[in-house]
């Protein structure tokens, strides 16, 4: 696993409501990410330390049929 390239790189609105606020460059962030934490992701360990100090979301947009 190779370091995660602009790493520091961060999006420029503190939140995200919807796909189509983001920029071309900030997409290439969040897809260089996923790939990056995908990586870390196959190699066990290695994530916890990636994520320290991070939030997690998970959103759910639909009621569950459960």
């Amino acid at each position: 696993m190779k370091p995660l390239k602009d790493s520091k790189r961060t999006l420029l609105k503190p939140h995200l409501l919807s796909v189509e606020d983001l920029s071309i460059p900030e997409i290439d962030i969040l897809l260089n990410k996923a790939n990056f934490y995908a990586d870390a992701n196959k190699q066990r360990g290695k994530i916890e330390k990636t994520l320290k100090r991070s939030t997690v979301i998970t959103l759910f947009f639909e009621t569950s049929t459960r």
